[in-house]
């Protein structure tokens, strides 16, 4: 007996009335599909991912011998065909929807390479972050006008990207490749909780748009991962913890606070969220950043100059070994653990598997950064790695144990 003759034999029988024997087919129909639909929509992501790289990296391998006039028709011919092809199957034919959207993704990425190939072509005077807001404004309309989650997704490093390289411009006067990352005084990445904070805000205000809703998660899952990025890397070192949450004193760092001060007032007052917890969790986390970026500068406080700038931080090359400041530190990594069993919790209760993937895995990292900064000075190192992976391995059972059970408990 299969489901059909199952459900008609229960209907018969009296025991299911005909909306709720509907109500179940379209149930199991949905969770039949939930995991082929999810392959199928990582599947396109990677494949149109990887066309768009091969059309770049084929440009870029015949750049030489390609006349001027090759290299733009290429680029050209390439956002044509892949624009077209991807409408045709998503919207007009509607038999490879997941297919459709994957090649549109792939038109925006041409697009975005076309404009600095383009410019590089003709001697053009784009400078970075006016070429990587051109990209990011088309692939949000994109999105918007596609509501489609795969562009939504793209916009976020696009942003990271345009805010890097503007900043670079506004304050030194240039915006080098990747000297937004890697610039001592300039690094983007010190701003990673801030740009999160702001995103989160960003998502619970979407949330209550219907032509905005469908970015909202994606948005939210960006936000928590950068904020967790930030507290489990500056778990590693004292060091670390104290340059990385400086406060950077030039115009585009304050403005960029401001604005993430305002989106995650905004988010609070006017969010929509699914429980009351979540209003409350927005705001403490609020707290919590403050809370990290105050006790970060009370080395400046005490009066200890910040450092020229080494390779990659700007700001303390050794913070001074006082009691106040060790404690401060090991403060800052409790709370870290307090903040991803946090996160854990509010994935959980809202039933969002990557957000507890996340902050588990966070977890993880967090444990073993510990352990390697404590075994290796109390231990013989042979046995600080035999422990170590020890301690792993069996970390790594627990932890996927209790995904499982999250995840099994989120589907009942």
């Amino acid at each position: 007996m299969n489901i059909q003759d199952a459900l008609r034999y229960w209907q018969e029988e009296g025991l299911l009335s005909k909306e709720k024997a509907r109500e179940l087919q379209e149930s199991l129909k949905d969770a039949d599909d939930h995991v082929p639909n999810k392959a199928i929509r990582i599947f396109s992501a990677i494949g149109g991912i990887l066309i768009g790289l091969g059309v770049i990296l084929f440009v870029a391998s015949n750049w030489s011998e390609l006349t001027s006039s090759v290299k733009t028709a290429i680029l050209i011919l390439g956002m044509l065909l892949t624009g077209y092809a991807g409408y045709d199957l998503a919207y007009v034919r509607k038999t490879y929807e997941k297919t459709g959207l994957a090649l549109l993704f792939v038109n925006v990425l041409i697009f975005g390479a076309s404009i600095f190939l383009v410019a590089q072509i003709y001697h053009l005077p784009l400078t970075f972050w006016w070429g990587a807001l051109l990209w990011l404004l088309v692939t949000a309309f994109f999105a918007y006008i596609l509501q489609s989650r795969l562009h939504a997704w793209l916009t976020v490093p696009l942003s990271l990207l345009f805010l890097g390289w503007f900043r670079n411009y506004g304050v030194s006067g240039f915006s080098a490749e990747l000297d937004f990352l890697f610039n001592a005084r300039h690094s983007l990445v010190t701003l990673f909780p801030v740009i999160g904070a702001a995103l989160i805000g960003k998502a619970v205000l979407q949330r209550k748009y219907a032509n905005l809703r469908f970015a909202s998660d994606t948005c939210f899952n960006w936000g928590i991962f950068l904020v967790i990025f930030a507290t489990v890397l500056t778990t590693a070192e004292r060091e670390l913890f104290y340059n990385f949450f400086q406060v950077p004193s030039d115009w585009v760092a304050l403005l960029l606070f401001t604005i993430a001060v305002l989106l995650l007032v905004a988010g609070v007052v006017w969010g929509k969220f699914v429980t009351k917890q979540g209003q409350w969790g927005l705001a403490a986390l609020g707290g919590y950043l403050v809370y990290l970026y105050a006790i970060a500068s009370v080395p400046r406080v005490m009066g200890y100059p910040l450092a020229g700038g080494g390779s990659f931080m700007f700001g303390y090359q050794d913070v001074p070994d006082t009691t106040m400041l060790k404690g401060l530190f090991v403060l800052h990594i409790l709370l870290a653990f307090v903040f991803l069993l946090v996160v854990v919790w509010y994935g959980t209760m809202l039933r969002m598997p990557i957000v507890i993937n996340m902050g588990m895995l966070g977890l993880a990292i967090t444990i073993f950064i510990q352990y390697v900064s404590w075994a290796f000075e109390a231990l013989d190192r042979s046995m600080a790695f035999i422990l170590g992976g020890v301690l792993i391995l069996g970390l790594s059972a627990i932890l996927e144990r209790k995904r499982r059970q999250l995840v099994s408990a989120m589907k009942k």
